[in-house]
């Protein structure tokens, strides 16, 4: 840690009989992160694996504890032999989990979705497409006219139900509620070169930007932020900023912990509660994510597709694809967040990231010891008649004014 000196100056010179100050710089030998050694090679030899599968240009792999926020886990492709490549041109030498920012697509609808509940609302009518300003919103295939819960909604990622959700709240309401799930800012980690991503003030926002941050587009994050998200909702509605470095050990052999991560609720418990039942509905047959299901485990997450900005290009350029959960759902214990950006074929969450989180999720329960809990999947209604949603009075379609707030 750099020293500090401090004195008083005149006409830009010092003053030799001023008052001063110094701070004597403090020499640390060692630093001891929280990551998990052995978990760590998995999932970097996981990651990498598929990425060569599917052709992909970068990605990563984020493990973060649910209840602490410790990194136990952060394995970034393409990586670099520190024996070879340090100074070589070209090199590739940061951590793409902190400093690439991307688009996330479908895996912020939660954040949405916790928003909506912890403001009040319910079924949904869901059109084939929903005009708004000079864009016409679709989902990812064409449909008929869909009848489905908010759970439903979350579970086959339906971009205009989520448009119609977030238009029960301001712009504003959603801009706070991102914020306050870490968004738009630093993780926390402090982490040299990490980027806060980019999330504009609301009222800065154009009309259809409005509707698109809604399902993750018109934004942008890190992976460190995504599975920060994740982690909020897995631990009862409160976010604990994520933590990369243990301890500090002094030239003298002092240990020093570093302080535990600042902890902020960012939804009630009931909401958050509420959102993971709908995430396990994710993970099913119903869902878009049945290549996430690990055998004897509850599981839940959430799918991500979204359009790719390639900065060097200048312009939009392929897909993220991503798949971020936790296990065991009914009492999370790790976070696993897999992001993979430009795959060639295939290029959906679901296919592309969910195996990797199968395989690394898996290999961290076991290495972990975190037996499942054997408590049965919670029951989750996913549709609704259409005389069942026409009889609610809650009901969200096309054309219900926005709430003021």
């Amino acid at each position: 840690q750099d020293g500090e000196a401090r004195y008083q100056v005149g006409d830009g010179n010092r003053l030799p009989l001023g008052e001063s100050t110094l701070e004597e710089p403090e020499d640390v030998r060692a630093l001891t992160t929280t990551l998990d050694s052995n978990l760590q090679w998995y999932a970097q030899n996981s990651l990498a694996a598929r990425m060569k599968e599917v052709g992909a240009k970068s990605g990563t792999v984020v493990v973060m504890d649910a209840k602490n926020g410790n990194l136990l886990s952060v394995a970034s492709y393409p990586t670099f032999n520190p024996n070879t490549d340090i100074g070589k041109k070209g090199a590739k030498l940061g951590n793409v989990a902190f400093s690439e920012v991307f688009e996330p697509g479908s895996t912020s609808k939660i954040m949405t979705i916790a928003a909506a509940l912890a403001e009040g609302t319910v079924p949904v009518i869901i059109p084939n497409r929903l005009k708004r300003y000079d864009a016409s919103f679709k989902d990812s295939h064409d449909h008929p006219t869909l009848y489905r819960t908010v759970a439903g909604t979350l579970a086959e990622s339906s971009n205009i139900g989520t448009v119609l959700v977030s238009e029960t709240m301001t712009s504003k309401t959603l801009e706070t509620y991102f914020r306050k799930f870490g968004l738009g800012q630093r993780s926390g980690t402090g982490y040299p070169g990490e980027s806060g991503g980019l999330l504009a003030k609301s009222e800065d926002w154009s009309g259809t930007q409005s509707k698109t941050v809604s399902f993750g587009q018109g934004l942008s994050v890190t992976a460190i932020q995504a599975a920060s998200v994740f982690q909020t909702i897995a631990n009862d509605g409160v976010r604990v900023a994520p933590r990369l470095v243990e301890s500090l050990t002094a030239a003298d052999g002092t240990v020093t912990p570093t302080p535990k991560s600042a902890s902020t609720r960012v939804v009630s418990a009931q909401t958050a509660n509420d959102v993971s039942k709908m995430l396990e509905g994710v993970v099913s047959d119903e869902g878009t994510a049945e290549q996430a299901m690990i055998p004897g485990y509850r599981v839940a997450g959430k799918t991500g597709t979204a359009e790719y900005f390639d900065a060097a290009a200048g312009r939009y350029s392929g897909r993220t694809a991503s798949f971020i959960g936790y296990a065991p759902a009914d009492d999370p214990q790790i976070i696993v967040a897999v992001i993979v950006h430009k795959p060639i074929q295939p290029f959906f969450g679901g296919p592309v990231a969910g195996p990797v989180f199968k395989d690394v999720a898996t290999y961290a329960l076991q290495e972990l010891k975190i037996p499942p809990t054997g408590a049965k999947p919670a029951e989750i209604t996913i549709k609704v008649s259409p005389e069942e949603a026409l009889a609610d009075p809650t009901l969200l379609r096309d054309g219900r004014k926005r709430s003021a707030g």
